[in-house]
């Protein structure tokens, strides 16, 4: 290439002007410097394989013909190989090569600051294909059948640290519980303080739970053996709490456990739910198992499984794969996943159980990652976890996960940040990118989790993933109460399809729920549909607590059973060209009043048949508090008149808001088949709405692709059949 650069420069004729040649002599000895400090970077392979050995030098794809030298057997082997070599060759790039097949792990893969990669010279992991799997779990085989039941001794490993999870044929069974579907609620729950706390919460206390009369038949079955075994998980509002139980008492149905106090603003009571899971006398629906100690796995078979066709998996740890740097200075970097599915995590409940917090907020994940600079995982699996899938936690930067299936989640699909900050902004995460990710079937273990929380973390961009079915909000972001000083901002969450959430299961949620300040932030062009609450708070767009300064525009909202726009309380949030639509109970919420401005709410569309159209309250929020609403577009497809604050549309005007709004027909194509496309462009022009392509919300790419993000008919009718009930209720209203 030099050559032919240098030729054609003695080709220019003598007449040419001499600042050209000048020029040209300076641009090729550029490239020059670039072609030398281009190749000066090599490349080096390293190969992973089923077949392998870490005996072998690795640098073969396949074993020889003497099977003396060939792939290696564990990244682990790679990882080690590649330290090695850095230390001779510190600008080589290297590539691990993984074959096709399953790769048993017992402890996590781990990688330190001396496992970087640099930007001309990153360290890559990856695939060949799609077929490398590495999971953390153990087969159980040696079954015999016994009264209908699969039996097996277990090996030593898995006998001693037991385990809460079971994967069978790939798929998460279900640990024996009552009852089979549905939830318990206690009569009553009286709490005893044994040790104050410094806080509104008791350091140590006991909750004595009343077990009513129709549900005693579980507290009978437990036998006296199993007792301190049973684990109870209470759903309450938003939070989940799980514990043992430390004693039962069959004379008044009572069972207690311990731990920390109540939190006041939501404690355990008669409105909670709860289960009861592992003692044998659940074992009794088909799909379910326990664990005997001292080693003894009983499985209770579905229809058409039998011994030779059924894989069964137990985890043997939490984590898979953790990425550890030392400090903000002293980190990871440069390092690439590809095509590698991760799958099988377990998740242990601690013996004083695990208290109530949002969001599953400090349950780890199978991938954790800490002071990490460019760690990028793109078209990865991570399925079938104890808790968690990723979590970017503290000190990350600058990295990508795209294109990857996280499912079958014990808690959420990804985190970003950590639950507390200091001064060091190079302590908090920030520019993460989450794009075209498919995160679907969580809170499995801990049914609080949301699809994708941010926690202290800023400038991240969160766009174009599928987040559905889980039992709580699809992302949140922000984690301070209030309006106290936040390091959440600048957060970008763009064209996502949030859906088909909550489940019936807890209250409070939101499609998408904020926290706190977070200027800067933008929740734009969003898909956001079917959340359904226990009791209140199914919202589609929830700005919650302190929630200020954010941007909420171009969203889709509809089949929400709460409202699909609520704000707790806040400060100068925008609501503006947004369409809101199809509402159960109510459209629009509010819940407190406050001296400052609580949000502009401009060039909306609220599209209904049933329930209010703005959500009343005998503190009269809406009539008291300081907002501006005004161009918007509103209409009851009822032909029921639309409910307003202080009465009707004329009277809500003489209050200052909705000057430029009017009751009028959108025209949408077809609300009932949820087509929001709109006709009748005249109405939307007069209130300056713009029309934005909602069909680019969600995943892109492959036909295959697409169709992985669709959950299965099964699914939506099971939900759809939960909302009916909800529908019918509010359909005369």
């Amino acid at each position: 290439m030099i050559y032919s650069f240098i030729n054609f420069e003695n080709q220019l004729s003598n007449s040419a002007n001499a600042y050209l040649r000048i020029t040209l002599k300076f641009a090729m000895l550029s490239i020059a410097c670039l072609l030398l400090s281009v190749t000066s970077v090599s490349a080096f392979t390293f190969y992973v394989a089923t077949n392998g050995s870490d005996k072998f030098s690795g640098k073969l794809a396949h074993p020889n013909a003497q099977n003396t030298d060939g792939p290696f057997a564990t990244l682990t082997a790679a990882r080690n190989a590649i330290r090695k070599m850095r230390q001779s060759k510190p600008t080589e790039s290297f590539t691990v090569e993984i074959a096709a097949g399953t790769y048993y792990l017992t402890e996590p893969f781990v990688l330190l600051p001396e496992d970087s990669g640099t930007a001309t010279a990153p360290v890559v992991y990856k695939s060949i294909g799609t077929g490398a799997v590495f999971m953390c779990g153990m087969p159980v085989s040696n079954f015999q059948v016994k009264n209908g039941l699969w039996v097996a001794r277990l090996p030593a490993l898995l006998a001693k640290q037991g385990f809460e999870q079971l994967y069978v044929n790939g798929e998460r069974a279900v640990r024996a519980k009552s009852p089979n579907n549905g939830f318990f609620a206690p009569e009553k729950v009286v709490e005893t303080v044994i040790e104050k706390g410094s806080d509104r919460v008791a350091a140590k206390a006991t909750q004595k739970v009343y077990i009513n009369g129709n549900d005693a038949g579980w507290l009978k079955a437990v036998k006296k053996e199993e007792i301190n075994k049973v684990v109870l998980t209470f759903y309450h509002k938003w939070d989940n709490t799980r514990k043992y139980i430390d004693s039962l008492n069959l004379t008044d149905s009572s069972v207690t456990v311990r731990g920390q106090g109540m939190k006041s603003w939501n404690p355990l009571n008669d409105k909670t739910q709860y289960i009861a899971e592992n003692f044998k006398a659940a074992l009794d629906t088909a799909g379910e198992w326990f664990l005997e100690q001292p080693g003894t796995l009983y499985y209770k078979p579905l229809p058409g499984q039998t011994i030779q066709n059924t894989t069964v998996l137990a985890p043997v740890t939490q984590q898979l794969l953790v990425v550890k740097g030392a400090s903000a200075a002293q980190n990871v970097s440069f390092i690439n996943f590809e095509n590698i599915a991760f799958k099988v995590t377990g998740y242990q409940l601690p013996a004083l159980g695990q208290e109530p917090v949002q969001a599953a907020a400090p349950v780890a994940a199978a991938i954790i990652i800490d002071y990490a600079n460019h760690v990028n995982f793109k078209n990865c699996e991570i399925a079938n976890t104890g808790a968690n899938g990723i979590w970017y936690r503290e000190g990350c930067s600058n990295s990508t996960i795209s294109g990857c299936y996280l499912h079958d989640l014990g808690a959420g699909g990804i985190k970003l940040g950590a639950l507390k900050f200091g001064a060091d902004t190079a302590e908090i995460t920030n520019h993460i990118t989450i794009d075209n990710n498919i995160i679907n079937s969580g809170g499995y273990t801990f049914p609080c989790a949301a699809g994708i929380a941010v926690f202290h973390a800023f400038r991240n961009t969160i766009t174009h993933n599928d987040i559905a079915d889980f039992r709580y909000s699809g992302i949140s972001v922000g984690w301070v109460w209030g309006y106290k000083p936040s390091v959440t901002h600048h957060n970008t969450i763009s064209y996502n399809h949030i859906h088909h959430l909550g489940w019936g299961e807890l209250s409070d949620m939101g499609g998408i729920y904020t926290l706190g300040p977070s200027p800067g932030t933008q929740i734009t062009n969003n898909v956001i549909h079917h959340i359904y609450s226990r009791t209140y708070g199914g919202w589609g767009l929830y700005t919650d607590e302190g929630s200020s300064d954010i941007l909420l525009e171009n969203n889709l909202v509809y089949e929400t059973k709460s409202a699909g726009f609520h704000q707790h309380y806040g400060k100068n949030n925008i609501v503006r060209n947004n369409i809101f639509a199809k509402g159960i109970e109510s459209q629009l919420q509010m819940s407190r009043v406050e001296t400052h401005q609580s949000f502009t709410f401009k060039r909306n569309i609220i599209y209904y048949k049933q329930g209010e159209l703005f959500k009343t309250n005998p503190k009269k929020y809406w009539e008291n508090a300081v907002t501006v609403v005004d161009s918007n577009i509103y209409w009851n497809a009822s032909a029921r008149q639309p409910n307003f604050p202080f009465g009707g549309l004329e009277e809500w005007r003489k209050s200052g808001h909705d000057q430029h709004s009017s009751i009028a027909d959108p025209g949408f194509v077809d609300a009932e088949h949820y087509n929001f496309h709109i006709r009748n462009t005249a109405v939307i022009k007069q209130i300056g709405f713009k029309q934005f392509d909602y069909n680019k919300a969600g995943v892109y790419g492959t036909k295959e692709w697409l169709d992985k993000a669709k959950l299965s008919k099964a699914k939506l009718a099971s939900f759809d059949e939960l909302m009916q009930s909800t529908n019918k209720v509010f359909s005369e209203h």
